[in-house]
């Protein structure tokens, strides 16, 4: 007689008296047994390049927390809080002996009670004058309330978050980072989710990153959201990002089929990157057409994208939801980490879901 029963989609164990199988991915509805799914959400805690833990889309965090281990849930908040930010806005802390990732809604949150204190020592009467002169005073505090001193929540490390380092007097001294201008002299991108350096060699503006970002080159925007807001130009015989550099000379093009990526055999090293005045040569110089004729492997094609993606995502909330809870029982905010008992706002584009209150603070 067939066994129908249904199979873990991982490690094809069937369901029965001893194993228990589960639907994470709203997706595809797959089945997971409890031991593939629990390893599959802790193994995605290691780094923030394995955020978030996902199938076809990223799991409901409500799902994740309740297979992780209670000890890692906290490493899992932060984790996903940072996958959420791009990298140009993500703040750390300076101490070495820190590094603490600061979400944005840790440093609002600190900002608003900056703002509600000025507020409450001018809550008395004035008469005009005064008061004129309290509202220069407010709309000079005010002026930089967007770029305050913040206290590291961990080791309560002052930081300027303009400069993003430790806390100083007077304007920040923005010296020019050498890596940065280097970057920008190969015609080199970051990745706007993780801060890698990317080249792209000739093709579309849809780039997909070794952290696994889907990003358009010519806007750095997340792809998803490039695409949602008319796209870009995406002609692939546009150089115009390339029309400084030179084709290499002949008899310095790189051969055998395959892009050379090792540091030995390019000369990428880091000591040449940070050091301005080395003589480091970029062996990515060329135009598209250049790159195309070669006929080297520079890997595939970005995947196609059914995950949604939450990072760089600009947030399209539908009207509040009443009902605060679903099969899976009640919301939970992505910001705060909170349970929601009332109204919630749920993104159209990512399914981000944010309490009314972090909607008031972000």
């Amino acid at each position: 007689m067939k066994n129908n029963r249904i199979c873990c989609i991982i490690c094809s164990d069937k369901s029965g008296e001893n194993v228990v199988l589960s639907q994470p991915c709203k997706a595809c509805m797959s089945y997971w047994c409890q031991s593939c799914l629990s390893e599959h959400c802790e193994f995605a805690t290691r780094s923030i390049t394995d955020m978030p833990p996902k199938c076809c889309i990223a799991l409901d965090p409500r799902i994740v927390l309740q297979f992780l281990p209670e000890t890692n849930h906290d490493r899992y908040k932060r984790l996903f809080l940072e996958y959420r930010t791009e990298a140009k806005d993500r703040v750390y802390c300076p101490n070495s002996n820190c590094t603490t990732f600061i979400s944005p809604y840790e440093i609002r949150k600190q900002q608003i009670s900056s703002g509600e204190c000025l507020e409450s020592k001018t809550a008395v009467p004035l008469n005009q004058l005064q008061s004129e002169v309290v509202h220069r005073r407010q709309d000079s505090a005010m002026a930089n309330q967007d770029l305050p001193i913040i206290q590291c929540p961990s080791c309560k490390t002052e930081i300027c978050i303009r400069c993003k380092k430790n806390s100083h007097e007077g304007a920040c001294r923005l010296e020019d980072d050498p890596v940065v201008a280097q970057i920008r002299k190969f015609g080199y991108k970051r990745c706007p989710r993780c801060g890698y350096g990317t080249r792209r060699m000739w093709g579309c503006s849809h780039m997909q990153c070794v952290c696994g970002a889907h990003w358009c080159w010519n806007c750095e925007r997340n792809y998803n959201v490039c695409d949602a807001l008319g796209g870009c130009d995406n002609d692939d015989d546009g150089d115009d990002d390339d029309s400084n550099l030179e084709d290499p000379e002949e008899g310095t093009e790189i051969a055998d089929g395959e892009a050379k990526t090792d540091p030995e055999e390019t000369g990428h090293n880091l000591e040449g990157i940070n050091n301005p005045e080395s003589t480091t040569q970029n062996l990515d110089r060329g135009s598209h057409a250049y790159w195309e004729r070669q006929g080297l492997n520079f890997g595939d094609e970005p995947s196609s994208m059914e995950s949604e993606e939450t990072w760089g995502c600009p947030h399209d909330f539908d009207q509040p939801m009443e009902k605060a809870g679903d099969d899976l029982g009640k919301q939970l905010c992505w910001d705060c980490w909170t349970t929601i008992d009332e109204q919630y706002l749920k993104c159209w584009m990512c399914n981000l879901v944010r309490c009314k209150d972090c909607q008031k603070l972000l």
